[in-house]
């Protein structure tokens, strides 16, 4: 499998000066464990700083974790066996022939970066795909209401929010 990281919301990544991939779907559960208790102390110390109360739970942060590496394999093994290896790379044209779609994947490429992609250095139509795959996964875990609410801001801080393109978006990526 391709390295894949969990893209995090830019807001909260500069906000806890993040730099490095988050999650990288490479690692061991033991060191997801580790990166999430480590990043649930750095935001869980700025939340306290700040006087807020929206702690993340490092538990819960490493469910999320787990169940992305999880996410991304699953994915994988499922296109690959059902011959749909191109699957995203197929939906390129249609998304780049429309104005808003374009405007909804690039809103999430900009404000939910990959590391781990930007390290690989892919020309612009293998990181258009691999947007279009982290859009996809992005979607399917803030359609899960309890995984969406242990890692809220990391996936969907407030203040960030879509343009009106995302949902045709979420329609063109998950119709086959």
């Amino acid at each position: 499998m391709e390295r894949r990281d969990f893209r995090i919301a830019n807001p909260t990544r500069e906000k806890l000066q993040v730099k490095e991939p988050v999650f990288p779907s490479d690692e061991s559960l033991d060191l997801l464990y580790r990166e999430a208790s480590s990043l649930a102390y750095k935001y869980n110390s700025d939340v306290k700083k700040e006087g807020r109360s929206d702690y993340v739970s490092p538990g819960k942060l490493h469910v999320t974790a787990v169940l992305h590496m999880v996410y991304q394999i699953v994915l994988s093994k499922k296109l690959e066996e059902d011959g749909y290896k191109d699957f995203f790379t197929r939906r390129r044209a249609t998304i780049s022939s429309d104005e808003g779609l374009r405007e909804a994947l690039a809103f999430y490429s900009e404000n939910f970066p990959s590391p781990a992609l930007d390290e690989e250095q892919p020309d612009e139509e293998e990181r258009q795909t691999e947007d279009i795959r982290g859009y996809f996964i992005h979607r399917v875990m803030t359609d899960n209401p309890a995984l969406l609410e242990a890692s809220r801001p990391f996936l969907a801080p407030d203040g960030l929010t879509f343009p009106d393109g995302a949902r045709a978006l979420s329609s063109v990526i998950s119709s086959f």
